[in-house]
């Protein structure tokens, strides 16, 4: 996930002049109810030392602390109000915008901007194309395409992958891998097999960008004054 992050900043400072100012993980709660979900207490420890070297990436306990299951959109609203807080609001403050996989896509473009970055077998611009609120919305979408590294490495696969004893490292954080290991989670066993993805080279096209960005129109170019704040669940 830090990757992503960081390809959505380089994508934001690079095409549109802004200034990423934050970056905020935000484990979902133990309310959700996901099969195999973790407690709160174990996945916040774990994002926090994913991201405890970073000058920018900070990982937060306000959504997995609330005793039910918050919507995307109120816990969105939640740290817009705190951003506000501290930046200012207005023209010249910040921008909320939320970081999602292709496959992620919702109507919160409606109040906030989305930088989606593509995964394979999903297609989000077929999605905003079909769906109407957000083709209504559409200015507010940008779809990154990134093929110097194509970043397919998920949460689930890296759960299936320790269940399976298979090594994931390269794929998170060694201190993560040590704190699974610690507290047994996910089935760990020190025995590990193969890496669940092998480092692959860059493609030798030239002629190949580094990032695809497919601007949904002509007209939706951020402000270059504007300081923005990303966000990921």
């Amino acid at each position: 996930m830090q990757n992503d992050l960081v390809r959505a900043r380089d994508y934001l400072e690079k095409t549109h002049n802004c200034v990423v100012v934050e970056g905020i993980l935000s484990p979902v709660a133990d309310s959700f109810r996901k099969p195999d979900l973790l407690t709160a207490e174990h996945r916040l420890k774990m994002v926090e030392l994913a991201v405890r070297n970073s000058t920018w990436l900070r990982a937060d306990g306000w959504e997995c602390s609330q005793s039910e299951w918050t919507r995307t959109l109120h816990v969105l609203n939640h740290f817009k109000k705190q951003l506000e807080r501290k930046y200012g609001d207005g023209p010249s403050g910040i921008r909320l915008m939320f970081l999602c996989g292709g496959d992620v896509v919702e109507e919160i473009v409606r109040d906030f901007g989305l930088v989606v970055i593509a995964r394979t077998n999903s297609d989000p611009m077929k999605t905003v194309y079909l769906i109407d609120v957000l083709r209504k919305h559409q200015k507010n979408i940008h779809v990154i395409e990134d093929e110097t590294c194509p970043n397919d490495i998920s949460s689930t696969r890296l759960r299936t992958a320790v269940r399976r004893r298979e090594s994931i490292r390269y794929c998170t954080d060694d201190e993560v891998i040590s704190y699974i290991e610690k507290n047994n989670l996910y089935s760990f066993s020190k025995t590990t097999v193969k890496c669940l993805r092998p480092p692959q080279p860059p493609k030798r096209n030239s002629s190949v960008a580094m990032q695809k960005i497919h601007h949904l129109t002509p007209s939706s170019p951020l402000d270059s004054s504007c300081k923005v704040m990303i966000i990921i669940f």
